[in-house]
């Protein structure tokens, strides 16, 4: 079934920027010239200085602002995205976080330049790989980055964000006491079954959880497959880590998500939810909270 949301175009801001080129970016913000080949979208504007644009006309444009809303209301450090027309094309504006004269920084698949045990091969990435390496880093407060990776892993869950690959987790390390901490939350535009379709939230995409980095399993991505009523990377990871997962948990279900899908019942948002489609939303809630019983039931005795 799906569930429709609408647009409030009298909202939304137009532009007429001058476009970046890839060597200026490169300089400018330290992206590597790899990433820089797949999202060159990148221009200087008057109102906003150096932004990021991403051309979207469909239902992703809606998953990336209400994730964007619960990520600040949780204290998570997020992008800024809004919806605008750059060049009279609909899409995605986010102006740059990079700070590059205090911070060093690398996505997920480049942070082995940093710490030689991280995974190098795209597919060999896991969170229990990832966790370990921290472990193995010799950094201080590897238990810290452990924990922001649980939390974020914990939200993906919840809102069932799928897309939160290597190149789409940013860190950023500190030049003067080279503290290395989780960067601000990107990409999260195919939440709550959001995807390349007609302006919608699709119930049918949330079958099954399927993280685009699994707990442990390899192999989970082609044939994932479900516990009774538990997601078996949640199950798992909060075997390994109770106390964090845990936290996690906490951490998560301690903001009122349907006070946010409620806030976008108002015309006065740049995207309208009618009542039906906040219920759909609220109901994912529901289910994950129930499922967050069971975990801590299983895991506790």
């Amino acid at each position: 079934m799906k569930y429709y949301g609408y647009i409030n175009k009298k909202n939304i801001e137009a532009y007429q920027p001058l476009k970046l080129s890839r060597d200026i970016v490169h300089k400018q913000m330290d992206i590597d010239e790899i990433l820089l080949k797949e999202k060159d979208s990148w221009y200087e504007t008057n109102e906003k200085g150096i932004v990021f644009f991403k051309q979207r006309n469909d239902s992703r444009l809606f998953g990336e602002i209400i994730s964007q809303k619960i990520m600040e209301s949780l204290g998570e450090k997020t992008a800024n995205y809004s919806i605008a027309y750059v060049h009279h094309k609909l899409g995605l504006l986010t102006p740059n976080f990079h700070n590059v004269n205090e911070n060093k920084y690398y996505d997920m698949y480049n942070l082995h330049q940093l710490l030689p045990q991280m995974p190098r091969n795209y597919k060999g990435f896991t969170l229990k790989r990832i966790l370990d390496s921290f472990e193995y880093s010799g950094l201080e407060n590897y238990k810290e980055l452990q924990q922001s990776m649980i939390n974020r892993y914990i939200i993906d869950w919840i809102t069932h964000q799928i897309d939160t690959n290597p190149r789409n987790i940013i860190f950023k390390e500190n030049k003067k006491n080279h503290k290395l901490t989780i960067g601000p939350s990107i990409d999260r535009e195919q939440s709550f079954g959001a995807r390349r379709c007609e302006m919608c939230f699709d119930s049918s995409n949330l079958k099954v959880w399927i993280p685009a980095i699994p707990y442990e399993d390899v192999n989970f991505r082609e044939k994932p497959y479900t516990l009774d009523g538990i997601d078996p990377n949640i199950f798992e990871l909060a075997i390994d880590y109770p106390e964090m997962v845990e936290n996690a948990f906490n951490h998560a279900f301690s903001i009122n998500y349907n006070n946010i899908f409620n806030d976008f019942r108002s015309k006065k948002q740049q995207i309208t939810l009618p009542e039906e489609t906040c219920d759909y939303l609220s109901d994912i809630i529901k289910r994950k909270e129930d499922e967050k019983h069971k975990v801590l039931k299983l895991i506790k005795g």
